[in-house]
């Protein structure tokens, strides 16, 4: 997600900011609370982490992709029909910024666990 892309394939309004700011929060939130049970060892000497596997990623990956995929397919058989104002251009705009903050959610999530883990000897492979 970058704005560029947003400015490209929707009509911007002021009252749209919101309905983006609105996305990135419950996006940041959602990818946070998913994973917030994961459990995670790290080698903070040799900045390593290993995280328990899960479906998670898949799960995320496939949101951004499926939504991407809609957007562009309804610009490529309608030119320009998501520049018109709609709320059917808000809620494609919204699930776009709420798919692609959970990857913001999840990670900052990860992050933090990694500064407050016990430490614990991994091996780089």
């Amino acid at each position: 997600l970058n704005y560029a892309s947003i400015q490209k394939h929707f009509h911007i309004q002021v009252t749209d900011y919101l309905i983006l700011i609105i996305g990135l929060v419950f996006g940041v939130a959602i990818g946070a609370y998913c994973r917030k049970n994961s459990i995670i060892r790290a080698d903070q000497q040799k900045q390593l982490i290993e995280v328990a596997g899960s479906y998670f990623g898949l799960i995320m990956f496939i949101a951004i992709f499926a939504v991407h995929f809609v957007i562009g397919y309804i610009d490529s058989v309608y030119p320009g029909y998501l520049l018109q104002p709609s709320s059917y251009q808000e809620g494609l705009m919204l699930l776009l910024t709420l798919a692609s903050a959970l990857s913001i959610g999840s990670n900052s999530m990860l992050y933090y666990k990694y500064h407050n883990v016990k430490h614990c000897e991994l091996q780089d492979k």
